[in-house]
């Protein structure tokens, strides 16, 4: 059974690669209108839906072994099916991207891991949490100090979302959520590129 749910997370990572990349080579007024409007050309070329879904497979998993064997095999599916696409149908390889995601690829077990950790109870499981917050917060949202807009629709759906995945009781709920929110207000101005 743990096979198989490697087995899927490769298959749902090279699906959600080929789809990624397709729409890529898509007009963008290709799509019915509420895809259109739901913006999932750009949604898909963002690092939050990646992210969020590697943080599924990372909560979900039954062990951390599991959990770095899960999303490395997502995130391989997914990379190598998008370049791919990209090589054998669109016609052309960037090479310097492709790099990049492979790098982040073989790096993926680790946050998956920490993922696993941020999923259990006490003070690091939500120091961890609240670190995942502000990372998808710095994903999925345009912000300054006084304002914060969502990037689109389904950029904040993806934040809610790894809220619930993150879950606590609501003390801790609060602390994580608002920790987060603050933590990439402040962390953004000190990164070299926003994520």
């Amino acid at each position: 059974a743990r096979i198989f749910r490697t087995l899927l997370a490769l298959l749902l990572g090279a699906g959600l690669g080929a789809l990624a990349k397709a729409l890529d080579g898509l007009p963008s007024n290709a799509l019915p209108f509420l895809l259109e409007r739901l913006d999932l050309r750009n949604v898909f070329s963002r690092a939050g839906i990646w992210a969020l879904i590697g943080l599924i497979l990372s909560v979900y998993a039954s062990s951390p072994r599991r959990a770095a064997l899960n999303v490395f095999a997502f995130f391989a599916g997914m990379t190598t099916a998008y370049y791919l696409y990209s090589a054998l149908i669109a016609g052309f390889f960037p090479a310097r991207y492709a790099m990049i995601w492979f790098g982040l690829t073989l790096l993926s077990p680790i946050p998956a891991v920490l993922c696993w950790y941020a999923a259990g109870q006490g003070r690091v499981a939500l120091a961890l949490s609240t670190l995942i917050v502000a990372t998808l917060f710095d994903m999925t949202f345009s912000f300054g100090w006084f304002y914060a807009d969502a990037v689109s629709p389904v950029e904040a759906a993806v934040f809610i979302a790894a809220l619930v995945v993150l879950r606590r009781k609501p003390l801790e709920m609060l602390i994580m959520t608002l920790g987060g929110c603050a933590l990439a207000f402040v962390a953004a101005p000190l990164l070299p590129f926003r994520l």
